[in-house]
């Protein structure tokens, strides 16, 4: 194997890491090859796990003649929690505090991504200013005329006159949100908050499921 090559090693050479990890690059100074059994095949499972050098990303070292590197990925983190938030009143509500307060794990999430989604067809989740109150009422006011409620033209009536403007404005805005993370904070903008659109007059508790996943 030529030095910077990608890929597994030679099968000569029983490669085994902890299961945590994945290789994503070995560089291998060329030496010489020792045949299993031939002497004791090399094994780098306990030179790797034993090595001083072990670092968070890499290790190196020699073992007899043969001088190696071996870039590892981060052991992946996968997260999953459903939230309750409370009951809210129609409009836009801001939750990005609500949502991380039940999110302990992003802390220590290095880089990743956090996703969001609502379990409704009348509520929706959007990302938008989150200093001046007064943008969450101009959104809602703006929705309303766009679909007025008990509009003459609507068939589906079964949940009063806010069902089918709330089926309207939970396709036009969405029902999932990612947000990149980093250092173990959402990387929102300076200005940038989570929105709820509660789109019925009595929604109730609305469930979300957050996803993190991403490097520790």
């Amino acid at each position: 194997m030529k030095p910077g090559m990608i890929g597994a090693m030679s099968p000569r050479i029983p490669l085994a890491l902890h299961a945590s990890y994945k290789i994503s690059h070995i560089e291998v100074l060329p030496t010489f090859w020792r045949e299993p059994g031939a002497g004791g095949a090399l094994n780098l499972t306990e030179a790797i796990t034993g090595f001083p050098g072990l670092g968070r990303n890499r290790v190196c070292g020699t073992l007899g003649s043969l001088s190696f590197r071996v870039q590892l990925f981060t052991p992946a983190m996968w997260v999953q929690h459903q939230i309750l938030l409370k009951a809210r009143p129609r409009g836009f509500h801001l939750v990005t505090d609500e949502l991380l307060a039940q999110l302990p794990e992003l802390a220590s999430l290095r880089v990743g991504l956090a996703h969001f989604f609502i379990r409704h067809t009348s509520a929706s989740l959007v990302i938008n200013e989150n200093a001046d109150p007064d943008v969450r009422v101009d959104l809602e006011n703006h929705l309303r005329r766009l679909a007025p409620d008990d509009s003459a033209h609507f068939i589906h009536r079964d949940e009063g006159q806010d069902d089918m403007p709330g089926h309207i404005k939970s396709c036009l805005l969405g029902s999932g949100l990612t947000v990149p993370v980093n250092k173990g904070r959402l990387l929102l903008g300076t200005w940038q908050g989570i929105y709820l659109g509660e789109h019925r007059e009595r929604g109730g508790s609305r469930a979300i499921v957050a996803t993190l996943f991403g490097e520790s």
